[in-house]
């Protein structure tokens, strides 16, 4: 059966995507580059460039990370980022898994023997157990099953189901999951996204974790530069009466003019204190019991 056609609009997207996104696509939109403003996109596509498999990651421009090399096998298609989640180093891999293909144990060794050991693997894995929250057992589902229980590895699914097939005969039920391997001070919890998409609704992942920011160029004008008091002091500290008749003439009238409009534009931008938000420093689940220890007290 074809797969109906999805429209992905900016808005949709960036909605998803506040840190790292993760998405396996089955559509013509992996073989070009959709553009997200803040947002760079790294994939891994068919070799024979075609729109039935393939994976993607968008990833905040701001985030400091790397690309790691593409995993491609038939039964496997795989991205990669390394990132460091409170300090300590963590892969970040998306996964589609067509169905079609038999899966053992030694499969996912040799894939995961790429990645870090500390890793967050999410994706279509096309793999169901009733662990995970699925109707039925399949083989594949056994197979991740019994390798995960093997290594240690934890499995998270989503409340509700991720598939929702378009023929009658068949039910929804959850494909797409998370495999991860992180210390415990990293607190992972996963829900539903129910915005029309695909067949496939979207799980979103929460991390309890600040990934390092890209520090940002540095910039003579910010948002909040008064321009008018610039020009004034340019205006009032500028001379026009200078001699241009030798090279160091020029060269010092050309360092003059540099500090003269370096010096208005910082004193033209009212400087902030960095106020810390320690929010981020607490895991949600803790914020989430002092707002409830806050709203007992409050009754008593």
């Amino acid at each position: 059966m074809k797969k109906p056609s999805v429209k992905i609009t900016e808005k949709q997207l960036t909605c998803l995507i506040d840190k790292v996104v993760v998405d396996r696509f089955g559509f013509q939109v992996i073989r070009t580059h959709l553009k997200l403003g803040r947002y760079n996109l790294l994939k891994s596509d068919l070799p024979d460039n075609t729109a039935h498999g393939g994976a993607a990651i968008y990833i905040k421009s701001s985030l400091l990370y790397q690309s790691l090399s593409n995993f491609w096998q038939p039964f496997l298609q795989s991205f990669a980022i390394p990132l460091y989640l409170n300090n300590i180093p963590t892969t970040i891999a998306v996964i589609y898994s067509p169905p079609r293909y038999n899966m053992n144990i030694q499969n996912y060794v040799d894939y995961v023997s790429i990645l870090s050991h500390n890793f967050i693997i999410g994706g279509d894995f096309n793999a169901k157990h009733i662990n995970c929250g699925c109707r039925v057992n399949n083989p594949r589902g056994m197979v991740l099953y019994n390798y995960t229980n093997l290594k240690g590895y934890n499995i998270l699914a989503p409340p509700g189901p991720t598939y929702w097939p378009a023929s009658l005969r068949k039910k929804p039920d959850i494909l797409d999951i998370f495999v991860s391997n992180t210390p415990s001070n990293l607190f992972l919890t996963t829900g539903n996204l129910l915005e029309p998409t695909s067949d496939h609704s979207a799980v979103l992942l929460t991390v309890s974790a600040s990934p390092p920011i890209r520090s940002s160029p540095p910039k003579l004008f910010k948002p909040n530069t008064d321009r008018c008091r610039f020009h004034e002091l340019v205006d009032q500290n500028i001379d026009m009466k200078v001699s241009l008749k030798s090279t160091q003439e020029i060269d010092d009238a050309i360092n003059k003019l540099t500090n003269v409009i370096q010096s208005a534009a910082w004193e033209a931008t009212p400087t902030q204190a960095q106020i810390l938000n320690n929010s981020f420093l607490i895991p949600e689940h803790i914020r989430i019991l002092i707002a409830n220890k806050r709203r007992a007290r409050a009754l008593f």
